[in-house]
């Protein structure tokens, strides 16, 4: 029996159908769309144009950050990276760095106030597409790129006083070129080292190079303190993104945990997962403004507990960085309409 035909809907049963849709455990709190150059607050209106090139192509950089307490940590940098990337991606930039920084600030103070989360986290992504085109390779002549803002809610999924189980994935090498340096939108390489990675009950994956050797997980860096020499070790640059979060603590450990004697020098090595089972006092994995440790790599233990660099990097990014960080302004905005604090 042949199936019924496909309905057409009207415009109030799509709206419904896209209520229904949504994932509950992702609070859509605002969206910015450079094309508009406002702020929406409807979900149902969070959309982009299918002819958008980042949908087609991938050929879009995002970032991503998180707002603690009306503070940004570590924008500047994220900044500097969004233009890097842009760079690599050949992609121009929609507008300055500042005008940028202006609507991601604009985006945080309205959802600090329509949703009372002064004394609160939620998380800020955006994203720089290419712009619009007509399902072609090449941009023509009017594509413009385009900046793309949204902030959300979700649950936090890791626990930091846990430790972790991480794998080597060698089957799937890493992308490579100008893929590794920029924050592309294309991650289907590290999307299916992370599912192979999930089926062995680990975390997200440990990407490896085509010579075999250790480059970053598939949504954060690396690193790993030896146990003899109490040297922290780190991929070379030449062969990960560098990320804000690793960044900010190489500069804790070489201001304190190396005077304090905790860890005796920062190297950057090639290493194969080999070479580090059996070799390590703690596996660390950076990224999203937290250290996470790991007590298992590829089936080999190396602890249960966290170990004193974990802790002190975490203690750092939960009570230090964060003072240096932006600061929005909270009375930007008033609130439209009395809401339940979030």
């Amino acid at each position: 029996m042949l199936p019924k035909k496909t309905i057409v809907a009207s415009n109030s049963e799509i709206q419904a159908l896209m209520k229904s849709s949504f994932i509950p455990s992702v609070n859509m709190l605002a969206f910015y769309n450079s094309l508009f150059n406002n702020i929406v607050i409807n979900p149902d209106l969070m959309v982009m144009p299918i002819v958008d090139r980042q949908f087609y192509l991938a050929h879009s950089i995002f970032d991503s950050m998180t707002c603690t307490k009306c503070k940004i940590p570590l924008l500047e940098r994220i900044l500097i990276r969004i233009q890097r990337s842009c760079q690599l991606a050949a992609i121009p930039l929609p507008m300055s760095l500042d005008e940028i920084k202006s609507k991601i600030s604009d985006v945080a103070s309205f959802c600090v106030s329509e949703f009372h989360l002064q004394n609160a986290n939620f998380f800020i992504r955006i994203w720089i597409s290419s712009g619009l085109s007509h399902f072609s390779l090449l941009p023509d002549q009017n594509t413009k790129p385009i900046l793309y803002i949204v902030a959300y809610n979700t649950p936090n999924d890791f626990d930091l006083s846990k430790v972790y189980k991480e794998a080597s994935i060698p089957s799937i090498t890493r992308k490579e070129g100008a893929l590794v340096h920029s924050k592309t939108s294309n991650y289907l390489m590290n999307t299916l080292i992370a599912v192979e990675a999930n089926k062995r009950g680990a975390l997200n994956g440990v990407m490896l190079d085509k010579k075999g050797y250790i480059t970053e997980c598939t949504i954060a860096n690396v690193g790993f303190v030896w146990k003899n020499t109490r040297e922290f070790i780190i991929p070379r640059w030449e062969t990960v993104l560098k990320g804000n979060t690793l960044m900010e603590c190489i500069a804790h450990i070489e201001k304190k945990l190396i005077p304090q004697g905790i860890i005796s020098k920062i190297e950057q090595k090639d290493l194969k997962p080999e070479e580090v089972y059996g070799n390590i006092d703690e596996m660390l994995v950076f990224g999203g403004g937290k250290v996470i440790a790991i007590g298992e790599f590829d089936g080999k233990f190396i602890r249960s507990d966290l170990g004193l660099v974990c802790k002190s990097l975490q203690n750092y990014l939960s009570e230090e960085y964060n003072k240096t960080a932006f600061e929005i302004n909270p009375n930007l905005y008033k609130a439209s309409v009395p809401r339940p604090k979030l």
